[in-house]
């Protein structure tokens, strides 16, 4: 592997500034290792005859890539439609 250097100085290496893309995802990461940490307590869900309990993080994060998930969806199909 090569190391990047500035012009002008020898052996020393350059490092990355952060940008506003990093900074959020740096920000982004933070802030949900904590909503985890926080989040651990169990809660009971049921639907209909089904019941399960599981941490509030999990049911939570599910039901964001659920909707992801339909959001997906439905933007492919009015985008076939138009």
């Amino acid at each position: 592997m090569t190391e990047e250097t500035t012009p002008g100085t020898t052996g020393r290496r350059r490092f990355p500034t952060l940008t506003p893309r990093h900074g959020i995802a740096l920000a982004v990461t933070v802030v949900t290792v904590v909503f985890i940490a926080q989040n651990r307590d169990p809660v009971r869900i049921s639907l209909l005859n089904l019941s399960l309990s599981a941490p509030l993080w999990t049911v939570l994060v599910v039901m964001v890539l659920v909707g992801v998930v339909v959001g997906a969806v439905l933007a492919r199909r009015q985008r076939r439609r138009g």
